[in-house]
Parts: C-alpha cells; structure tokens; sequence
C-alpha cells in the first residue's frame, strides 16, 4: 500500500447477529438452526478511502465480547 502512496488510517466496523446457511454450518461443523455473530469491517486509508472489506463470521457459541471499560492513567485523578 505505502508503494502505492495509501496509508491506513482507521477502519469502521460493527457486529450482528443472524441464522447461519447450510454451507456455513457445514463449513463449521454445526447443526442447524444456529446462531452467527457477524463482523463487517472497512478499512479506510488517509483520505477516507476504502482499502480492504471484510465480513467474518463466529460461531455465537464459541465467542465471548470483552466490553471492559479502562481508565487512562494521564486522566486518572
């Protein structure tokens, strides 16, 4: 990318749910009905523009979501 003239920059994602398809059970070794988690991310380079697309899928079962919160030391009182 940087030979390209892109840098990263940041990227915009979020997470849902949804009934799993039959290749995606078979890819997973799972049974239907089943649960899917599902990350959709875009990655974006400098001037907003697009660099990379993903939607990754997790077994609901198998994934747990941190949602600590953490201080800042320089912040702290």
């Amino acid at each position: 990318l940087r030979e390209m003239g892109r840098s990263i920059s940041h990227a915009r994602g979020y997470v849902t749910a949804r009934m799993a398809t039959q290749e995606e059970a078979r890819l997973l070794d799972l049974e239907l009905p089943v649960a899917l988690l599902v990350e959709s991310r875009v990655i974006y380079d400098t001037l907003d523009r697009p660099v990379e697309r993903t939607e990754t899928a997790y077994v609901a079962s198998r994934w747990v979501i941190d949602t600590g919160t953490y201080r800042v030391a320089e912040y702290a009182d």
